[in-house]
């Protein structure tokens, strides 16, 4: 994928407003800027300038010089009195007008992201692109140039006292710092748009990143406060049972059988911003099924991805229980109990981890659940 999108991302605020020829773009972006950008970034005004830049290969003015129609239909453009290079011919399209086309732009983000709109222009730095899908998160995007023009932007997004905004600024920039405590003041976010998104080779956008991965906060809707187990104090990841029930719905027990609650995978977090299993979901459903999660190759790509789930995994189950630390350990079979079959190297849980019809079918093979079971959960037990 070429490397003008965060180019381009990072001089968005110095050409938001501009409306320039070909050459100019090309000067700002490089000489193969459009198309090596996604087709919603700029819209041809059919307008026909008057002057273009000099384009001597040698002894350049670096002036605009003005563009004279010959009799025989030539586009010349015209050194300005004093500048010391000649005159060159130019195409129609050379004179072309193209400027961003900052609603497609925004309206292709949100498409993305999956956002509702529709995208609008709330100052001449600020947009607000969209609503993540359900939960009511008020996304925004500020192209300012200086950090006090976004800090300005941050204090209009607090003025509408939203719940829980998310202000994308183009590029990384370590003195923004302010920007993200003011946000942090008013319960806002501050992301990098170059980490959410980038180019389609089909010319459009897509999302390479999203909200709630960033943010797992962003998957739970609002006014739904995550209800807490009241465990006993020095509950550790050992004394807990957690079943996934027939119904997707997660039971998190003591192992003494008390106290016991169900909470959906919504309430866990283990739903996308637009409703859709998220990845931390079938790696956890996965788990409950074969007893862990299993060790890719080391050092590939999908081995960072599950540490990364593993670490996800943990911190929703932490945030009902409040036990700290992992609640997996890489290992090539449980701590306690017996080796299930064809089980390798992985992440194996600390808790008891199983499905309801695993529990079903091993209570069934018991003939009554016996206490002098191993493999037998307390709160099985009559």
């Amino acid at each position: 994928m070429p490397t003008l999108w965060p180019k381009f991302l990072e001089r968005l605020p110095l050409v938001a407003d501009l409306a320039a020829v070909p050459s100019e773009w090309h000067g700002h972006l490089g000489a193969e800027c459009f198309r090596g950008l996604p087709a919603c970034v700029f819209h041809n005004t059919r307008e026909a300038a008057g002057t273009v830049p000099c384009k001597q290969p040698t002894r350049s003015c670096r002036r605009h010089h003005r563009i004279e129609e010959e009799d025989d239909g030539r586009l010349v453009a015209c050194p300005q009195r004093g500048a010391d290079c000649r005159p060159f011919t130019i195409t129609p399209e050379e004179r072309l007008v193209w400027r961003i086309d900052l609603p497609g732009l925004m309206a292709e983000l949100a498409a993305a992201l999956t956002l509702e709109g529709p995208p609008e222009s709330l100052t001449p730095s600020l947009w607000r692109i969209g609503t993540v899908t359900k939960l009511h998160v008020p996304i925004f995007l500020s192209f300012a140039r200086t950090v006090s023009e976004h800090v300005q932007n941050v204090a209009f997004v607090a003025a509408r006292r939203l719940e829980r905004p998310v202000l994308f600024v183009p590029t990384a920039n370590s003195a923004l710092q302010p920007v993200a405590d003011s946000l942090k003041a008013c319960g806002g976010r501050l992301g990098v748009l170059g980490d959410f998104i980038a180019p389609d080779p089909k010319g459009g956008l897509i999302a390479t990143l999203e909200l709630s991965e960033r943010w797992s906060d962003l998957e739970r809707e609002l006014g739904r406060a995550l209800r807490k187990l009241r465990l006993p104090e020095g509950t550790d990841w050992k004394h807990l049972v957690v079943t996934l029930l027939d119904n997707d719905h997660i039971a998190i027990s003591h192992h003494t059988g008390s106290p016991k609650a169900e909470f959906t995978p919504r309430e866990l977090g283990f739903e996308s911003q637009h409703g859709k299993p998220s990845k931390d979901w079938r790696a956890f459903q996965a788990a409950a099924r074969i007893g862990y999660i299993p060790e890719p190759a080391s050092g590939t790509e999908r081995d960072e991805d599950t540490r990364s789930r593993v670490k996800s995994i943990t911190k929703k189950l932490a945030a009902v229980t409040g036990i700290e630390g992992t609640a997996f350990a890489l290992r090539d079979s449980p701590e306690d109990g017996p080796r299930r079959r064809n089980a390798g190297r992985g992440y194996w849980p600390l808790f008891k981890f199983r499905t309801q019809s695993d529990r079903v079918r091993r209570g069934a093979a018991r003939l009554g659940n016996s206490p002098s079971d191993p493999d037998d959960f307390p709160d099985e037990r009559d």
